[in-house]
């Protein structure tokens, strides 16, 4: 097929079905070199091709091997002949600065490696700053990728040629920032928006081997971009107007790729936060469709992207993925995380002094999935003016920029997340009744007039790490302290209603938002499927005790036999230990069954004292799945546990544990002995469950540690809750 692709003619030529039998009968093989190959194909092509229709299978090779050589080529000839410039024809003298990028900016990636003898970049992730003698910083790129292509050309901003190119006339100025900027929003006016109708792109330039003095030699690809006409002789002249206009500071590029999935190394990292910042196109070397170099141009002077967000449903920019304040703890937590990430990346920016300058929800691109970051957005004039709004007060007359200004911007753009307000109505914000006070206090610190009053970035994360950790632990862990389980459950009890007809109460009760695990459980609290499981617990409790039996014993059965309604019930009583979120009816569906179950736990149980483990399986919620992964800051020691659900303990030592789970390990705990009464132990599988009445707490005497999938945290019980709820 490819010697067919390549010459036209298939690799036995005009050979008749008999003559190819007969010469392969022979072990001859096909000679491909008298075919009419074309001049400029790679002798690599039909060495390739000559290996693979070998008559021997072992001198075939492997087909990771030719797609190998195949991807290499293909680089090889993108680079050549379809990257587009974007510089003058005339390119000062440059030099290479790195600058590593932080662990939580790139997560588990690599140094970037030495640069080669011609300066390509190779995978791994690092900066590289190109700075010019003549000129301020002009960018920073961040290759975040490691594909299998060799290297990646240098993405330079470079400023726009002379009008005239004369080697005894002096380079033209750059210019400040506000010249360019109206100089590129009169540009966009005049030719639209992407490139002049009448431009051309010239191809790849290698900057060849220059001397400097103090930096010694170097190799550098600079892709180069400028607008050409024509002469009288058909050759390019370089001409004065560019759809490219210089900025006077640096940035920082996040060089991704479509095909992530096909790489023997991830090409987008967990985490991974990209500051797309002064250029106005970005050259991206996708595989998923035409392998072709794509010049997308990007809405803003400055736009950051999110190359990863845990919600799915993430499209465009915050102005347009945020237009509502968060509905639930969840969502609100997903939306801090984007804040913490743009404030690492803004850190990163600072320490290199580059500034953003224009940091807004406009200018800020979630992207999932293989959404290409440069096509995203599209050229809007209006777009820039409503960023105004999210300025700093000295931006806006037109001061000296600094980093606290990029501090008020932030600002900005948290109280949008969460409230979807603008600054301007501070004073005025509804914020979500679940939202930490920290929070609050941040954005008013942020949001402060003077610069001088607005903290700093890492003030800024700590706090924002601090909010996340606290709101996660509010929808696992409950503060019991804000009040009292027994007084509501025993308020919303009823003694005239039965066993069943305490079960059927939680027909149509619907779980808080922040429990997707157990959305499709509660979806089974129907009339028909609670009688079936109280007929079938009842006909199976009937079958093991002689005589009439005790609805104590049922309703024990009912909670350990792992069925809907247990963990509706504990849903329910963890949300009751939301002050907040306790809705009017919650009480009144949970709490027949609920009372009916504590009163049979205190009247059949046996009081046990001891040792007792108790498993959560951190794969059955988002917020345990965030717990287990940063298990140290959510169980730092001394901090308090508390649960507002009925909570079993194991007397038994827990063997190997294959999923991800926490494991807590209480050497007092006190609670009730029901094992003799499980649905478990019934059926001859014992467990010795040990039930923890709500609600209970719990104080971490130690670091936790990981050992294999689990996280083991100590615990000790605190022994007043009991007494105070007796």
């Amino acid at each position: 097929m490819l010697c067919e692709l390549f010459t036209g003619k298939a690799p036995w030529g005009d050979r008749n079905h008999f003559s190819i039998c007969a010469a392969i009968s022979r072990g001859a093989s096909p000679n491909i070199l008298q075919h009419p190959w074309p001049s400029n194909c790679p002798q690599e092509i039909v060495t390739l091709i000559a290996r693979m229709l070998s008559f021997s299978p072992d001198e075939r090779g492997t087909l990771v091997g030719a797609c190998t050589i195949l991807c290499r080529l293909l680089t090889s000839l993108v680079e050549q002949h379809e990257v587009r410039n974007i510089a003058a024809s005339k390119t000062p003298p440059f030099t290479f600065a790195k600058s590593p990028i932080p662990s939580e900016v790139c997560t588990g990636s690599q140094n970037l490696s030495q640069t080669t003898a011609d300066s390509t970049l190779n995978s791994g992730a690092g900066s590289v700053v190109l700075r010019g003698d003549d000129y301020p910083p002009l960018f920073s790129l961040s290759v975040t990728s490691a594909a299998p292509i060799v290297s990646f050309p240098v993405i330079v901003g470079n400023p726009p040629p002379p009008a005239v190119v004369n080697e005894n006339e002096p380079r033209q100025s750059s210019g400040n920032l506000s010249t360019q900027k109206n100089q590129h929003q009169q540009n966009q006016r005049q030719h639209g928006r992407g490139h002049q109708m009448d431009c051309q792109v010239s191809p790849l330039r290698q900057v060849s081997q220059f001397d400097d003095d103090e930096h010694g030699r170097l190799n550098a690809y600079c892709t180069e971009m400028f607008t050409a006409s024509h002469d009288a002789e058909g050759r390019n002249v370089p001409t004065v107007q560019s759809p490219v206009q210089p900025f006077d500071r640096g940035s920082v590029i996040s060089l991704c790729s479509h095909n992530g999935a096909d790489s023997p190394t991830p090409f987008r990292l967990s985490g991974e936060v990209g500051l797309f910042g002064p250029l106005k196109y970005l050259v991206s070397l996708g595989s998923l469709g035409p392998l072709s170099t794509k010049l997308d141009p990007l809405a803003h002077m400055h736009t950051i992207a999110i190359t990863s967000s845990t919600e799915k449903s993430f499209s465009g920019n915050l102005a347009q993925s945020f237009r509502l304040p968060p509905d639930s703890r969840i969502r609100a937590v997903e939306r801090l995380e984007v804040a913490l990430k743009i404030a690492q990346s803004l850190r990163h920016l600072h320490s290199i002094g580059c500034y953003h300058c224009n940091l807004s929800p406009s200018t800020i691109f979630l992207v999932g999935g293989d959404v290409n970051i440069g096509s995203a957005t599209k050229s809007n004039l209006a777009m820039e003016h409503a960023n105004d709004i999210f300025s700093a007060p000295e931006v806006l007359a037109q001061e000296a920029y600094s980093p606290e200004a990029d501090l008020y911007s932030l600002g900005s753009v948290l109280l949008f997340m969460l409230t979807s307000d603008e600054p301007s109505t501070f004073s005025r914000v509804q914020w979500p009744s679940y939202c930490p006070h920290e929070i609050k206090c941040l954005a008013e610190r942020l949001l402060a007039c003077n610069p001088k009053d607005r903290g700093t970035l890492q003030e800024a994360m700590s706090a924002i790490e601090k909010a996340i950790i606290k709101i996660v632990r509010d929808v696992c862990f409950p503060d019991q302290s804000r009040c009292n389980i027994r007084s509501i459950l025993e308020n919303h009890s009823n003694p005239a209603l039965t066993l069943r007809e305490s079960l059927l109460r939680l027909e149509g009760y619907a779980p808080p938002i922040d429990r997707p695990d157990v959305k499709h459980i509660c979806a089974l609290l129907t009339k028909s499927n609670l009688n079936a499981t109280y007929n079938k617990i009842c006909e199976f409790v009937s079958s093991m005790f002689a005589g009439p039996v005790d609805d104590s014993i049922s309703a024990i059965a009912l909670y350990t036999a792992e069925s809907e309604m247990c963990y509706a019930v504990n849903a329910a009583l963890n949300q009751l230990g939301r002050i907040e979120d306790r809705g009017r009816k919650t009480p009144s569906y949970v709490g027949p069954i609920a009372w009916r179950i504590y009163q049979a736990v205190q009247k059949i149980g046996t009081p046990y004292c001891g040792k007792g483990f108790r498993i959560m399986y951190a794969d059955r919620s988002p917020m345990l799945e965030k717990i287990y992964a940063n298990y140290a800051s959510y169980f730092p020691q001394g901090s308090l546990v508390t649960f507002c659900q009925f909570t079993s303990f194991s007397v038994e030592n827990l063997n190997v544990v294959v999923r991800p789970a926490i494991v807590f390990v209480c050497d007092n705990l006190e609670g009730y002995n029901v094992d003799q009464y499980s649905v478990q132990s019934l059926n001859g599988h014992s467990e010795s469950e040990i039930l923890v009445l709500p609600p209970s707490s719990f104080t971490c005497k130690a670091t936790p540690y990981r050992f294999g999938s689990a996280v083991f945290v100590e615990v000790s019980f605190e022994t007043f809750t009991i007494q105070q709820d007796l």
